[in-house]
């Protein structure tokens, strides 16, 4: 009688380490498999952040590409807004017009 339960408990013990075993590989598998997709999700998130980057870039370049036509087209048909500027302001980019015409001028009597 005891060497059946002997006999039993040895069988027990051999299942349960095939079982462990089993469990083992299957653990190690999913493992392989989580880490595998560990690493495609971040790869994908930083492409995902990548294309985010760019398409908010494009729709700015968009949208500043509409406001300078929307200027030029303004400026074209003669809609140019009057600047309000000092005194001083005015004085000085007179100044710089003047300055930069009598260097045209020189440049002309050179050639």
């Amino acid at each position: 009688r005891l060497e059946n339960i002997i006999q039993e408990a040895a069988q027990s013990v051999a299942n349960a380490r095939e079982d462990l075993s089993a469990i083992q590989l299957v653990l190690n598998d999913t493992s392989v498999k989580y880490n595998s997709c560990a690493q495609l999700r971040e790869t994908l998130e930083q492409e995902a952040s990548e294309s985010e980057f760019e398409k908010n870039r494009l729709l700015s370049m968009c949208e500043l590409h509409d406001e300078l036509l929307n200027r030029y087209e303004s400026l074209s048909k003669g809609d140019v807004p009057l600047v309000n500027v000092s005194a001083r302001t005015e004085f000085e980019v007179e100044k710089k017009m003047v300055s930069g015409k009598s260097k045209m001028d020189k440049i002309s009597n050179i050639i």
